[in-house]
């Protein structure tokens, strides 16, 4: 969310006879693009006495749609607009009442030009294997991948599933890491097939997830007294509980909204002098969803 650009704005002033150009520099290089409600993003600068703010009206949900869309800007229902305020405009926006301050002393809006957003999406499960290495295949024109892996069949692809085999032990606690936290993949069995995706850990026959023998569906739990290891991963323990349900699973999409104006637009205030922004970039706002959801039973 951090811009790492200033902007230099050259002031154009039409109304001085001598035709002086005043230069001014606007740095947000430390601010931070927030979103209130459908859809103003802005950002505040300069101890918080000036700001941008990008106003779309759409019926499109914009922080949520994957790809990328031009919007125009008509100074009407689009609107980008940087404004000067008398006071600290901290909590000058996502109010529904207007505060009595600050002020605004100063405002230039664009007339017109286009905006594009374009948003990207990342999911991540948490399971501490990459998202490469999960087999999500190609991406599609939508964003998505159909042809990604899915082990246990649960409706759900392993680069968004934290329990790969279906074996209601999640993927990270059937991996070890090396000192680099790179995912060190077990194999209790030896049959080839690594701990996180394979559904009978210790190939005894039974279904690592039928070893949860007091139906609490966490076989990590059961150890006989005297072991080591859970059933699951020892062959002479042959006690089983048939299973019914999956865990609940939880991944994490972030979304990212990109957001770039032309890159020669300029801005006009009431007297009609006219700012122009040198390789004028909004910068990005991001936020994550957490999903929860708990996948049909598939035997």
């Amino acid at each position: 969310m951090k811009k790492i650009y200033s902007l230099i704005i050259l002031a154009f002033l039409a109304a001085c006879d001598d035709g002086d150009i005043a230069v001014a520099e606007i740095d947000f290089s430390d601010s931070d693009v927030e979103l209130c409600g459908e859809y103003l993003y802005y950002m505040l600068g300069d101890n918080n006495t000036e700001s941008l703010t990008l106003y779309i009206s759409s019926n499109n949900n914009i922080p949520y749609l994957d790809g990328s869309v031009d919007y125009t800007i008509n100074n009407s229902t689009n609107t980008l607009i940087y404004r000067v305020y008398d006071g600290d405009a901290t909590d000058y926006f996502c109010n529904d009442i207007q505060p009595a301050s600050p002020n605004v002393i100063s405002e230039w809006t664009v007339l017109d030009g286009d905006v594009n957003i374009t948003t990207t999406l990342e999911y991540d499960d948490e399971d501490g294997i990459d998202f490469e290495d999960e087999e999500p295949g190609s991406m599609d024109s939508n964003g998505e991948y159909p042809d990604a892996l899915d082990t246990d069949g649960d409706g759900i692809p392993n680069y968004m599933d934290e329990d790969d085999d279906g074996d209601n032990v999640p993927t990270i606690d059937e991996i070890d890491f090396d000192d680099d936290d790179n995912p060190i993949l077990t194999d209790t069995d030896g049959d080839g097939i690594p701990d996180y995706l394979d559904n009978d850990d210790d190939n005894d026959g039974i279904l690592t997830i039928n070893e949860s023998i007091d139906g609490d569906l966490n076989p990590a739990n059961d150890v006989q007294a005297g072991n080591d290891l859970a059933n699951y991963l020892l062959v002479e323990e042959q006690e089983s509980l048939e299973a019914t349900e999956f865990i609940e699973h939880t991944y994490y999409i972030t979304f990212t909204n990109d957001i770039t104006p032309d890159p020669n637009i300029s801005f006009v205030n009431d007297n009609g002098t006219e700012l122009r922004l040198d390789n004028f970039d909004f910068g990005s706002y991001d936020f994550t969803e957490t999903i929860e959801l708990t996948p049909d039973f598939v035997e």
